[in-house]
Formats: C-alpha cells, sequence, structure tokens
C-alpha cells in the first residue's frame, strides 16, 4: 500500500463533520504534518465544500470552511493540465461519476495514491475495476 492519499469530498465532509469515519481522515492529516504521509486535496474539492456549505449554511461559514480545509496539513493542488484533462476524461466517459470525482479519481492515479473516500456507491464500478485504490473511511 501506498503511503500517498487524495482525499475526497466526501471524506472532507466525514471530518469536518465529525462523522463516523473522520477519525481515519484525522490520522492521516496529524502523519501528514508528521511528514509520514503524503496528502493531498484538489482545489475542486475545497470548491464542492464551499458550495455545499453555502448550499446549507452561509457565505460566512462557507467561507470559514473554504480557508479552514485550505490549512489542512495536505498539499493543495490546483492544477488541470492535459494529462489529467485526458485522464480525467476517460474516466468520466468510461464510469457514472461526477467532473469533480472523475478528476479527483485521475489525480489519484497520476499520483500512485489511495482515494480517501466514503463513497463507496459512487465509485462502485471504479474500484471494481482495481485500477485505482481507495482507502474507504467507513
Amino acid at each position: 500500500m501506498s503511503d500517498v492519499y487524495v482525499i475526497d469530498t466526501s471524506a472532507l465532509i466525514a471530518f469536518l463533520a465529525d462523522e463516523e469515519g473522520a477519525d481515519k481522515v484525522e490520522l492521516l492529516l496529524s502523519a501528514a504534518s508528521r511528514y509520514e504521509k503524503k496528502v493531498y486535496i484538489h482545489r475542486l474539492n475545497i470548491l464542492e465544500i464551499y458550495y455545499l456549505t453555502l448550499r446549507e449554511e452561509d457565505e460566512k461559514k462557507a467561507h470559514l470552511m473554504h480557508e479552514f480545509v485550505s490549512k489542512l496539513p495536505a498539499e493543495i493542488l490546483e492544477y488541470i493540465d492535459e494529462q489529467l484533462i485526458e485522464e480525467a476524461g476517460r474516466i468520466k466517459a468510461r464510469y457514472n461519476v461526477s467532473l469533480a470525482d472523475s478528476v479527483v479519481l485521475a489525480t489519484a492515479s497520476q499520483k500512485h495514491a489511495q482515494l480517501v473516500s466514503a463513497d463507496r456507491g459512487s465509485f462502485e464500478d471504479v474500484s471494481k475495476a482495481g485500477k485505482i485504490q481507495f482507502y474507504w473511511i467507513r
């Protein structure tokens, strides 16, 4: 197993809301803060946290969540380069996943990382294909 992880939106939500699996995300982030593991969060997942919080709460809370997630001990990936576009496009065309999920899956693939997620339902077909490793938090 790799010591490299990409955290998706469902795992971030579990962590932020202290839901089941939050402890697993916290352990990964703690290890990342000690440079024992490499953890990535794609900027698109921070966007999802922002708009989901805005939808459920208000702009002030959404802004606070954006700031908080941006300061977690993870490397924030800001890019979508040509290789990521094509890999995400292949994933989106083959599997029934959202655009943001296709990007986070492609990111995990490019980084040879485990995708940290609580969303087994969305990734069932991808998981069965066995090309991307998953770290399920619940």
